[in-house]
């Protein structure tokens, strides 16, 4: 089964999205697994970071730094998916990651993202 999720965006920024991710684990009572997610909107993309306001403005200037003001060339340098482990029901990520959702939208609005667990 896929769900739709979707929160609103100011635009342009980085957000931590392990919270919608985890809504799934637990609607979806998986105990192990593989979380697959892929946002939906052109100009996002998907990272995992510690989300820390230095490590996250760091993300900003980088993507800032890309010699193209072709906002989807500098997307193609991440990802439109991820795959996550689940282990005990609950995503299996680094100490500090969260699931990270790269806006270059330079408008507010709706982000969608999907989501699919896959299990034995």
């Amino acid at each position: 089964m896929i769900h739709i999720k979707s929160f609103n965006s100011n635009g342009r920024g980085a957000f931590d999205i392990s919270s919608l991710a985890k809504d799934v684990i637990e609607k979806e009572k998986v105990k192990d697994g593989l979380l697959i997610i892929s946002v939906l909107n052109q100009l996002c993309a998907l990272t995992m970071i510690e989300y820390e306001v230095n490590l996250i403005h760091d993300l900003g200037k980088l993507i800032n730094e890309i010699p193209s003001e072709n906002n989807f060339v500098k997307l193609s340098l991440f990802q439109k998916s991820l795959v996550v482990p689940i282990t005990d029901g609950d995503l299996f990520l680094g100490s500090f990651q969260q699931i990270t959702l790269i806006d270059l939208n330079k408008d507010a609005g709706e982000r969608r993202l999907a989501f699919m667990v896959i299990t034995k």
